[in-house]
């Protein structure tokens, strides 16, 4: 808005702002719904808790009423930490996305031991590099944990990630943990 200022078109800051949050509050809703309808899914295979499957003629009203608490707690953290919440968030989406794609290749490689000799031998799907680049990659993802440890400027996505997967964890085992799902 102060480009808009500097220009002498203040009026332009408006319609922009009401752009912005037009767009942000499509965006909340298409998220909102569709990782309802997700969670709700994988309640039905039991890979969530059974109470998130529950739907009203249709629509999954347990999960989008807890994605609602989610957003409502966002919103509180907001008005509580207005300064450091935006910090807090981008920190737990940087630790998730390092994390999330240790976690594929580490599901990759356990896959292939899983897999009989001839499967190994003639896999469906090739994976290029393998097994030295899944290697090289896992290295990669651990030195870069080693650089957020060792960079305090990365502590915070570090500890909002650490504390996170703890929460996770415990919910997890509350719920039940190690459920299979159901085969269709």
């Amino acid at each position: 808005m102060q480009i808009f200022d500097a220009l002498g078109v203040n009026w332009a800051a408006a319609p922009l702002n009401i752009v912005v949050i037009t767009a942000a509050l499509s965006a909340i809703n298409a998220d909102l719904f569709g990782a309802g309808r997700v969670v709700a899914g994988m309640a039905r295979q039991r890979l969530a808790p059974s109470a998130l499957s529950r739907t009203l003629r249709g629509v999954p009203v347990v999960t989008t009423l807890a994605m609602l608490g989610v957003l409502v707690v966002g919103v509180a953290l907001n008005w509580i930490l207005p300064d450091e919440v935006f910090t807090i968030v981008a920190s737990l989406a940087t630790f998730a996305t390092v994390f999330v794609w240790l976690m594929i290749l580490l599901a990759q490689v356990a896959s292939r031991r899983g897999m009989s000799r001839q499967e190994r031998d003639a896999p469906q799907f090739p994976v290029p590099f393998w097994p030295y680049g899944q290697a090289f990659a896992i290295a990669f993802i651990l030195f870069t944990f080693g650089i957020m440890v060792w960079q305090s400027e990365y502590h915070t996505a570090l500890l909002v990630g650490v504390g996170f997967l703890a929460v996770m964890s415990l919910l997890y085992a509350a719920t039940g943990g190690q459920r299979r799902p159901v085969r269709s």
